[in-house]
């Protein structure tokens, strides 16, 4: 119900939060001049369960990213690597699937630590991501593994120079 007389009305403003993050105001509105103390418990907990519900379908929401991309590289995982080849499979789309691994990653991070290496694997991630976006699904599969399922490159030259086209993103600039 609508009120058409707010000057009989009262207005209650509580803040809305989700975990430390203040998101907002719920305006509440009532039929009474001056709120009592269960009005002002009832806005309180209303509150609280919207935050509440906020927050966990943020949480659901990063869970499905989890499941289906690197955290770091922000790539496709293997999981969503597996689907695309499935539902191509399934449509009768041929494809090529090519598989990189760095050879001596293990070093990199003995040698100068995890960050550089971590690094190296987001540059390696942004130069074949920028390369082959139109064209290819680049995944990040572990370690230092990474896969391009490419639609286009389906016939022997085709396949040879998107091999080549990787080596040369993948040379040092």
């Amino acid at each position: 119900h609508w009120f058409t007389d707010l000057t009989a009305a009262s207005l209650l403003l509580c803040p809305l939060w989700s975990t430390s993050e203040r998101l907002g105001i719920v305006a509440l509105v009532s039929n009474k001049a001056a709120p009592d103390a269960d009005r002002i418990t009832f806005a309180k907990a209303l509150t609280t369960e919207i935050g509440q519900v906020i927050a966990l379908n943020r949480s659901i929401s990063r869970l499905k990213y989890l499941a289906s991309y690197d955290s770091l590289t922000g790539l496709p995982n293997r999981a969503q690597l597996c689907e695309r080849l499935l539902s191509s499979g399934a449509a009768g789309r041929p494809a090529t699937l090519f598989l990189l691994n760095l050879d001596h990653f293990q070093e990199i991070n003995n040698t100068v630590g995890y960050p550089a290496g971590n690094l190296l694997l987001r540059q390696v991630a942004q130069r074949l991501t920028e390369k082959f976006q139109e064209r290819a699904l680049v995944a990040r599969l572990g370690s230092d593994e990474f896969a391009l399922l490419v639609m286009d490159a389906t016939d022997e030259r085709a396949v040879r120079q998107t091999a080549r086209d990787i080596s040369r993103c993948l040379e040092p600039t």
